[in-house]
């Protein structure tokens, strides 16, 4: 419970630095979730347009709700998942009308079916619309724009579950685990800035599980997908990806575990040669004292569309966070990362490098309000000139759940 409640605020705290998620990556089940949680903040921003070098600042205010509506029945279990927030900046006087409101909704659906003690059926659809801020997203490695873009996602998933717990999907539930999914994304930018439509996009993947227990504290796991990125305009670049990890997952004691995968891809193309190479994941969490908790989480992954006519980007990144709970009303986590990435393109090779630290003092007054103060700092290198930046934030927040 108090690490949902240190995500809560820190998700709400970097919502001014990336407010959209994935419409459709909410698969447990939670009887005792929130119904109704009310946000609101008010922040600094020192730099409110990363890619203007006029270093204009901004004053922001952010109102927002989330909640889990949950029925639970012998046969079937649904579930409702919603968010929605407003920001307003208002930034120093410029001459150039900058745009300074920005909504983001979303809603997802889950329907989980028992067939039998050991199968189970997951069926689960969202919608999302989202509007981003200023030199962010698709805009981050483009020169100035003074309208931010917008997207609308809906995607559809569908899962058969064979021996994880019916709750949670947790794969150490049972001596072998198994799951088979399948999904498809509508991705869709408005046409804000001339370049926005060349990032809408069709993304249909399949996935194939397999996890073997070896004894109680240690399992065996293997994943197999296969994606298929389909763009709307000609001169982006289709592919077709699969992908392998294995690896394993340890859980030492109650106070260390441990999650290793390894692996590589195949990025398969029409008209180009095919792209190839290593993928990753590490997740390790060690708690030595009950009120101090450590992550890290470290990848390297294989996506593409993030830059026009990007073939393949590969990204190396590491993250850490650090949770204290000092006493019961008061804690603090500190949390951070470090990103390399490097774009493949048909003439030349880019690369940047992006990295954010931050701060969050929370005072708990019950379980269902608390206040806190964030603070946090965010860079980026771009070997293209003109598009570094570092922003420096500072927001309080108030919570209150029913």
């Amino acid at each position: 419970m108090k690490v949902n409640i240190f995500i809560v605020v820190l998700y709400g705290f970097i919502s001014l630095i990336s407010p959209v998620v994935a419409a459709v990556d909410e698969t447990t089940i939670n009887p005792d979730a929130d119904k109704l949680v009310i946000n609101s903040s008010i922040g600094y921003l020192d730099n409110y347009h990363p890619h203007l070098n006029d270093g204009i600042s901004a004053n922001a205010f952010s109102l927002g709700l989330a909640g889990k509506l949950v029925s639970m029945h012998e046969s079937a279990w649904l579930q409702a998942t919603y968010s929605a927030a407003h920001t307003q900046f208002k930034p120093d006087e410029t001459e150039m009308e900058l745009e300074d409101k920005f909504n983001q909704y979303n809603i997802q659906l889950l329907s989980r079916f028992f067939v039998s003690n050991k199968w189970y059926l997951d069926l689960q659809g969202g919608h999302q619309k989202a509007d981003y801020l200023l030199g962010s997203d698709i805009a981050k490695f483009r020169p100035a724009t003074t309208i931010g873009d917008s997207v609308s996602r809906n995607e559809l998933a569908a899962s058969v579950v064979y021996g994880g717990r019916n709750n949670n999907s947790d794969s150490r539930a049972t001596k072998r685990f198994l799951k088979f999914a399948i999904s498809h994304l509508d991705q869709d930018y408005e046409d804000n800035n001339p370049y926005s439509n060349l990032f809408d996009l069709t993304r249909d993947t399949a996935e194939l599980g397999l996890n073997f227990k070896v004894s109680e504290i240690t399992q065996f796991e293997t994943s197999f997908q296969f994606e298929k990125v389909d763009f709307v305009d000609d001169s982006q670049l289709d592919s077709d990806v699969y992908r392998l990890l294995l690896g394993f997952q340890w859980q030492g004691t109650g106070q260390t575990h441990l999650k290793l995968l390894v692996g590589g891809y195949k990025r398969v193309y029409q008209s180009m040669s095919d792209r190839q190479g290593f993928l990753a994941e590490l997740d390790t969490e060690y708690a030595p004292l009950d009120y101090l908790t450590i992550s890290l989480k470290g990848s390297q992954t294989s996506t593409t569309g993030d830059i026009q006519g990007s073939l393949d980007t590969v990204t190396k990144g590491v993250k850490l966070a650090i949770n204290y709970y000092y006493r019961d009303h008061i804690r603090f986590t500190v949390n951070g990362h470090v990103n390399h990435t490097e774009f493949e393109q048909v003439t030349e090779q880019r690369s940047s490098d992006d990295s954010a630290v931050g701060i969050v003092a929370e005072l708990l007054f019950n379980d269902h309000s608390s206040i806190s103060l964030g603070m946090a700092k965010e860079s980026l290198e771009y070997d293209l000139l003109g598009l570094d930046y570092v922003q420096n934030k500072v927001e309080l927040s108030c919570r209150y759940a029913f």
